[in-house]
């Protein structure tokens, strides 16, 4: 499996350049903002992480039918800003069953 092969892959067993594109990715949408002002419809002024979390934060379809099809919609809308920043990468996901701790790196990368 290769970076920019479309794969979401565990986070806890990706490579260290693919966590740190992650981690850049993130922090440039902390550091891109939308154009306008707060006061502007639709609200402008904010970065690409915060307009992620203030549409995440201001829904109401956690315990109703819809959950499901809205999170893929949000997971897919917050992959598609990553590409924005780095292209190659896609949207990783967390195992909680697996112990982050105990995971063989040299066999990993």
């Amino acid at each position: 499996m290769a970076l920019g092969d479309g794969i979401r892959r565990n986070l806890a067993t990706v490579s260290k350049e693919e966590r740190d594109l992650f981690i850049d990715a993130i922090i440039q949408l902390n550091s891109t903002f939308y154009p306008g002002s707060r006061t502007d419809f639709p609200a402008g002024g904010v970065s690409y992480w915060f307009k992620q979390d203030e549409i995440h934060q201001s829904t109401h379809v956690h315990h109703c039918p819809q959950f499901l099809p809205w999170h893929r919609e949000m997971c897919n809308r917050f992959e598609g800003l990553i590409r924005l920043i780095h292209p190659e990468l896609s949207l990783h996901y967390w195992d909680w069953n697996l112990d982050p701790t105990k995971i063989d790196r040299k066999s990993v990368v």
